[in-house]
């Protein structure tokens, strides 16, 4: 018998009935991560359903303590609920041991002055504290309150501890408070676990008596156990597991890992930490970026028999791709199903070979595809899944790029906002995102398009076709809704593909001074109207599940026709820089309008404001009004969480310099500054990204306009997209616009005179066009290095069309920097030359500038 066919024998008995527990060991829950997508599907049950078909009993959803309060969803999530324990299935709610989420405190607690430890990674904004009981078992009781509203009172509550610190300093516990350490020692945080843990499992085991209660044991890496055995591992690791386990009298409490290499989990170090209870195992936390991944193939984990185990996926798929999800249920059913493979420590999810390979694994997917989809078109939705088009990288490249190596260096790397550690390196090449790359996909792309157009047209639908249409042809709601989705969202796949392709074609071709790049652009341009004519028939993409809006691949290609443009006129730069030099703030400023933030509130300043604290701002808008003069003193600073800053017409001054601190953090949210004054507002710095006077780590468009900033540190822009620094004024100080880890931004029309730093520095942004700006007599005009932390310059930046007079490093960059960049049209008066030293032999393109001596 063929392999294949061999390959299809054992698909077809492995969902013919169970395996034994001697070939995959005893692993009783297999849980989902994606627990909200089944439940925000149209048709809940059918989704709990098909989960039951493909042997996952486990709803797996992550709350936060701010979750833990009476809610208007309950009587709809109820409803499952009690519908999945019919068919057998647990929710598994992650739960911290938090006792407040900011967004829950009582008037009499703050966050700001909390005295023990507290933990923000954007959406948790934790404050925690072993030392306090009392408020420790409330906290377990309002957990308990949330089971029983969501009828969930026999869920798997895995608790979770201070998600911080390492090894080195693990759930921060070097910060905890006097309380905490008139307890216990320095060296007895696992007495502080197990009296934490004891109080959850009492309290919950005593309300919810069917609940299956552990926790993830922090840390909660097992790999740690093939570490490199340092000062702090013996005590932080695996004398505190030891401890705990030993600590923790009840045999059933579970505790959580992440996956563990199959040298870890042979060996049997692991049953000598943790002799007797159940082990919650899961995975590496892949963000698949395809629509389909063979990286199951490696969940066959060496479990042992002991009873009660869980393994729980915490992979994240576009389209709620359910053959990924059968597929890796197989693979935890059978060891022995081709392509099985132990996971060796190392990379555990590949995109470059895991989602078209191994070429073993088709006929499992095959298998999949028909048990799924039925005969009809099984074997157009194989084609499609084994396609290899990665959507969310072609939605944002950039971001999965950063991800994949961050993973090819630290085999520990957490995409969902984990830190990472460099416990084991991995020998993986650094994936390149380049025109070619890019290229694959966009062919990739047609032919998962082809694929879904054979489906359709095998089933007569199309765009036209109405809800009574798709449900008389496809009646199984599951699948009729996951079709429905990828025949709308497969169009914006390609139309962004061949979009990102001319773009990045033309880009190529700009940099080398190729005349052709013009009518690339031209035939680029038109694809693009044509793709999305034909994708908006069917309707736009819901925002969870497509988060490239054409607006933006359209500004992508204004800048590039803008960017052509300016390139071919140097003496324009001369001009445009001789309007700057007549440079005044308005005179009345407009109105800035509000941005809308979910859940915010609005604190209006006017008047004289006097800031000489830390200022705590979450979830508000904060709208300075013209006029406003707002005084810094000491060591004061606004501390803005998920809100925004409007401030216009308004006056910021500083009677000192802080020291490693910003007057002004913004974290999560965004900021629309125009005609505002600032004087005085200066940092002291030991680390290069901490010198700004305001650190705006923004997500939305932001918008800094007409103003001034006389004496001051830089603005630091991280995390932006598409922000705009234009028509200002930067005059002393040490810098003006620090951009970093930011993408499509743009800097242009301002004047930058005599700063002592670097006027624009382009340490750590993509994209980013500097254009039409006027340098005078400054240290530096535009430039960026490597720094602390292996921050680089980014990938495509553009110098263009600006104006530099009397400057000795008018362009610098060294140490792995411009990577492809573009200097174009640019105007040199009295400036030494540019200094431009790739180390990764990607050369820059320097054309059409003039230098005047």
């Amino acid at each position: 018998m063929r392999k294949a066919n061999l390959a299809l024998a054992a698909g077809m008995f492995l969902f013919a009935g169970p395996a034994s527990a001697a070939e995959v060991g005893e692993i009783t829950w297999r849980g989902l991560m994606p627990g909200d997508r089944v439940l925000n599907m149209s048709d809940p049950k059918a989704g709990i359903d098909e989960m039951v078909k493909y042997g996952y009993n486990v709803m797996y959803r992550f709350e936060t303590t701010k979750d833990f309060c009476v809610s208007s969803n309950w009587p709809r999530v109820r409803g499952i609920y009690q519908y999945a324990r019919t068919k057998g299935v647990r929710v598994l709610i992650v739960a911290p041991t938090a006792i407040w989420h900011r967004n829950n405190l009582p008037k009499s607690v703050s966050y700001s002055d909390w005295p023990c430890v507290k933990h923000s990674k954007g959406w948790t904004d934790h404050l925690y504290c072993w030392g306090d009981d009392r408020q420790t078992e409330a906290a377990a009781n309002r957990c308990a309150d949330h089971l029983i509203g969501e009828s969930a009172e026999d869920a798997i509550v895995m608790i979770h501890p201070v998600d911080t610190g390492g090894l080195k300093d693990p759930e921060l516990w070097s910060k905890r408070c006097a309380k905490c350490r008139a307890r216990w020692k320095d060296d007895e945080r696992w007495k502080a676990t197990v009296n934490q843990l004891n109080i959850w499992n009492r309290v919950l085991k005593r309300r919810c008596p069917k609940a299956i209660v552990g926790s993830c044991i922090y840390p909660y890496k097992l790999q740690h156990l093939v570490s490199e055995h340092d000062a702090n591992w013996q005590q932080n690791f695996y004398d505190f597991w030891r401890h705990v386990d030993e600590g923790v009298k009840d045999d059933s409490f579970f505790f959580g890992s992440w996956n563990y290499s199959d040298a870890v989990a042979s060996s049997g170090e692991v049953r000598k930490l943790v002799k007797r209870r159940p082990l919650q195992i899961h995975d590496l936390y892949p963000v698949v970026c395809g629509v389909f991944s063979t990286h199951g193939r490696r969940a066959a984990l060496t479990m042992d028999k002991q009873p009660g185990n869980i393994f729980c996926s915490y992979m994240d798929c576009p389209s709620m791709s359910w053959e990924t999800y059968i597929f890796q249920a197989a693979y935890l059913k059978r060891q022995t199903l081709p392509g099985s493979v132990a996971y060796d420590g190392m990379v555990y999810y590949d995109p470059t070979a895991d989602h078209d390979g191994p070429s073993e694994c088709r006929p499992v997917l095959a298998m999949v595809c028909r048990k799924f989809w039925g005969e009809k078109i099984a074997g157009d939705m194989e084609d499609f899944c084994w396609s290899g088009v990665m959507p969310r990288y072609i939605e944002n490249p950039g971001e999965m790029v950063r991800q994949w190596n961050r993973a090819r260096k630290y085999t520990q790397y957490d995409p969902t906002g984990g830190a990472g550690n460099d416990i084991s390196r991995t020998s993986s090449a650094e994936i390149v995102d380049d025109t070619a790359f890019m290229r694959d996909q966009a062919k990739k792309a047609e032919v998962a398009a082809a694929a879904i157009d054979r489906a359709l047209a095998k089933l007569g639908l199309g765009p036209k076709s109405t809800a009574n249409e798709w449900a008389a042809r496809m009646p199984k709601v599951v699948q009729r809704d996951c079709l429905r989705m990828r025949a709308r969202d497969c169009r914006y796949w390609l139309a962004a593909a061949h979009a990102q392709v001319g773009l990045r074609t033309f880009d190529d071709q700009f940099r080398a001074g190729d005349p052709a790049a013009a009518a690339t652009l031209a035939a680029a341009e038109r694809q693009f109207e044509d793709d999305y004519a034909v994708a908006e028939v069917w309707g736009a993409p819901r925002r969870n599940d497509w988060k490239l809006p054409r607006e933006t691949l359209a500004r992508e290609f204004a800048k590039a026709r803008r960017s052509l443009d300016i390139s071919a006129q140097p003496d324009a730069a001369r001009a445009a820089a001789m309007k700057l030099c007549k440079w005044a703030l308005p005179a009345d400023p407009q109105p800035l309008v509000d941005y809308p933030v979910k859940g915010a509130t609005t604190v209006t300043w006017e008047g004289e404001v006097v800031v000489d604290r830390q200022i705590d701002l979450v979830s508000r808008k904060l709208r300075v009004l013209p006029g406003t003069k707002v005084l810094f003193k000491g060591e004061g600073r606004i501390n803005l969480q998920k809100g925004a800053l409007t401030a216009w017409g308004a006056t910021f001054e500083a009677d000192s310099a802080l020291t490693n601190a910003f007057r002004v953090s913004i974290d999560g949210g965004t900021m629309h500054l125009n005609g505002c004054t600032f004087r005085n507002i200066r940092t002291q710095r030991s680390a290069n990204w901490s010198r700004g006077m305001m650190h705006a780590g923004v997500k939305d468009e932001s918008r800094v306009e007409n103003c001034l900033f006389e004496n001051c540190s830089p603005i630091v822009l991280m995390l932006s997209r598409r922000a705009t620094f234009a028509n200002n004024r930067v005059v002393g100080g040490d810098g003006g616009v620090f951009v970093s880890s930011s993408h499509q931004m743009c800097v242009t029309g301002n004047r930058f005179e005599n700063i002592r730093g670097r006027a624009v520095d382009l340490q750590g942004g993509d994209g980013v066009i500097v254009a039409d700006n006027v340098f005078i007599a400054c240290e530096e005009g535009v430039g960026g290095y490597e720094g602390v932390g292996g921050w680089k310059p980014g990938v495509g930046n553009c110098i263009l069309g600006n104006a530099f007079f009397g400057l000795a490093n008018p362009v610098r960059f060294n140490k792995n920097p411009f990577l492809s960049g573009v200097i174009a049209g640019n105007w040199f008066d009295g400036c030494a030359a540019i200094n431009v030293l790739d180390d990764a032999k990607r050369p820059h393109r320097a054309y059409n500038n003039v230098f005047v001596k």
